[in-house]
């Protein structure tokens, strides 16, 4: 099997004559944090999407059963790459895997005379988030009596003269920045 790439709105799709050094990525984001000591601590790992690269070749003299001869497929291939960015794609790679939820991130392309194209491809795993409702049942709560504890009678003393003189001095502090006295 081929590379084959298929743009999930329109089911339009580019067979690539052949392909060759795939090129998987994946990938982690990782925070890391460092302290007074001078080591550092990691609390978090996010998964970066999937990265794909890959040659693919498409050539102006293509096998049996694939379309067009001529450079206008090579033209052709370009186009449908154009196209494709920003949209969601159904890759096939050479191995018989399919991914879907890909997006192309570039295709520099080397034009090989007049009878071929090199198109470095590289893809992006789309991460598609869905969103759900839930509904939450109303809890309905029961007013509890508790038991009266008895908190006993504290008494009332005087400042001494320190408290009183360390409360003036934290009141003029509020006062000389802003605060209200």
């Amino acid at each position: 099997m081929s590379l084959t790439i298929i743009r999930k709105e329109d089911g339009q799709s580019l067979q690539f004559d052949a392909s060759q050094n795939e090129d998987w990525s994946q990938s982690a984001i990782v925070s890391a944090h460092p302290n007074e000591s001078g080591s550092t601590f990691v609390d978090h790992v996010q998964r970066a999407p999937l990265t794909v690269r890959v040659r693919g070749i498409v050539t102006a003299t293509p096998g049996a059963n694939r379309g067009k001869q001529g450079w206008t497929r090579v033209e052709d291939a370009k186009a449908f790459l154009d196209a494709c960015y920003g949209k969601l794609l159904t890759v096939g790679f050479a191995r018989g895997v399919y991914r879907a939820n890909m997006l192309l991130e570039s295709h520099p392309h080397v034009i090989n005379g007049s009878q071929s194209t090199t198109f470095d491809l590289s893809f992006v795993e789309a991460l598609i988030a869905n969103a759900t409702t839930v509904r939450v049942p109303v809890r309905t709560v029961t007013r509890q009596v508790t038991e009266s504890v008895e908190t006993g009678v504290q008494p009332a003393t005087d400042a001494t003269e320190a408290q009183t003189e360390s409360a003036s001095t934290i009141l003029y502090a509020i006062g000389a920045f802003g605060g209200a006295v």
